[in-house]
């Protein structure tokens, strides 16, 4: 009997402390019926472009049908592509 004095005390307190009273719930509920509201403004975060600075390391390499053009302005070739000067 004492067990169930317990349980049931707990389980009470426990429903009691989690109801939202009635004038709080109308806060956490859509006043305009599902619109969007349009008096906020919509904030995009734009990239500012990426501009090359001072001491990037910039890898170009250049490909082509023309095996002879591509080891002129390739002077490392397609095999080694980790080589630098």
């Amino acid at each position: 009997m004492n067990r169930f004095l317990v349980y049931f005390v707990l389980i009470a307190v426990t429903f009691c402390s989690s109801c939202i009273p009635y004038k709080d719930t109308i806060y956490l509920q859509d006043k305009n019926g599902g619109e969007i509201n349009d008096s906020l403004p919509n904030i995009v975060e734009q990239q500012k472009p990426y501009r090359i600075q001072i001491d990037d390391i910039l890898n170009i390499r250049v490909k082509a049908l023309d095996q002879a053009t591509v080891r002129i302005l390739n002077p490392f070739g397609d095999n080694n592509l980790n080589a630098s000067n």
